[in-house]
């Protein structure tokens, strides 16, 4: 009788999980919280905090997140984050973000927003929520 309900059984199992996994990374979010610019003109470092959004009852785990920087539509530098990041069944949790800075020209303006306070910081990517990779887009006004 076990084995005649066992494949059945375990077909709706997985199929709850894999659609309760989709319905996740639909409704995961990240915005930036804080920046924060630290180091030298010969080693800048930009750190962005993310908050990393979870709204349904399901925790979440957040890995392999790549992404490129903008300021004011100019590409200023690259981030990946290759931890596990934990986010609770409807809950929220912040990480750090560190931003390798491209070329002089990008530390020109990110030192430019910085010092006028205006300007928009974008950052977009991906990253993968329970083992499936989706995107990332979002923006920061200073």
């Amino acid at each position: 009788m076990f084995k005649k309900f066992f494949l059945p059984v375990t077909i709706l199992l997985a199929a709850n999980y894999l659609i309760k996994k989709f319905m996740l990374v639909d409704k995961v979010t990240f915005s930036i919280k804080k920046i924060n610019f630290n180091g030298n003109i010969l080693q800048p470092i930009l750190i962005l905090t993310i908050q990393a959004n979870n709204p349904i009852n399901t925790t979440a785990t957040v890995s392999d997140l790549v992404s490129d920087i903008f300021v004011n539509n100019k590409k200023v530098g690259v981030a990946s984050n290759n931890m596990d990041i934990k986010i609770a069944a409807n809950g929220s949790t912040k990480f750090d973000l560190r931003v390798s800075i491209l070329p002089i020209t990008a530390i020109a303006s990110i030192f430019d927003i910085f010092n006028k306070y205006g300007g928009e910081i974008k950052l977009t990517g991906s990253a993968k929520v329970d083992g499936i990779i989706f995107p990332i887009d979002t923006k920061y006004n200073l």
